[in-house]
């Protein structure tokens, strides 16, 4: 599916859950997401951090409104369900690679194109990065200077780099005719498809089932 239309059906769900009290909605959009997660292959360890990492917070939620809350019991259960639905929902579009997710967001819900392209080059640049935080380490090594992940020095040098590539980018966008302002051709199409909004349609009326009912 395009990923526009992911994003529009996920803010749209995400104000659903914000102002819908209701446990069977949530746990019906957690089955929901995890579904389309294992049709799309999510490897295991990812899913076991998925259902670990808002565990604790979601805990936190339901034994306050159990001790504290006016109508603790069942508001606590609303909280912690939500908690896992907003965490499921938002990784079907994690799993969408960000690349594709700013091109579409340009040609379809008209993102500026110097924000979709700083974005899309800040990522090509992460290995570079970690790759320079390593070369730094090993530099100073030789020189008897040990540098560990929290010293300031270490991530200085490397912000200085950046700042020297982030130039150098600039300078490389601007000699190949980019203009922020200037009408743009698109190698790969981002267009949505008739199919896919009836494909969105049918999963926002899917999606209401434990309400109609």
């Amino acid at each position: 599916m395009n990923p526009s239309l992911k994003i529009i059906i996920i803010l749209l769900l995400g104000l659903e859950l914000t102002f819908t009290q209701h446990i069977i909605f949530n746990i019906w959009i957690v089955l929901l997401c995890l579904a389309i997660l294992l049709f799309q292959r999510i490897k295991p360890k990812a899913l076991m951090y998925l259902l670990l990492a808002p565990l604790l917070p979601a805990v936190g939620l339901l034994v306050s409104q159990l001790f504290y809350g006016a109508n603790g019991k069942v508001f606590g259960w609303v909280l912690f369900t939500r908690l896992y639905a907003y965490a499921f929902s938002g990784a079907i579009l994690v799993k969408t690679p960000l690349t594709k997710l700013t091109y579409s967001l340009e040609e379809n819900l008209h993102l500026p194109p110097k924000m979709v392209y700083g974005v899309v080059s800040a990522c090509a640049l992460v290995s570079d990065f970690i790759t320079e935080i390593k070369t730094i380490k090993i530099a100073s090594s030789m020189r008897g200077i040990t540098l560990h992940f929290w010293s300031p020095k270490l991530y200085f040098k490397a912000i200085i780099a950046a700042f020297r590539w982030s130039t150098q980018l600039a300078e490389a966008m601007i000699s190949h005719g980019f203009v922020e302002e200037g009408q743009r051709t698109h190698l790969i199409q981002m267009k949505i498809k008739p199919s896919e909004i009836i494909a969105a349609v049918l999963i926002i009326v899917v999606v209401q089932i434990p309400i109609m009912v």
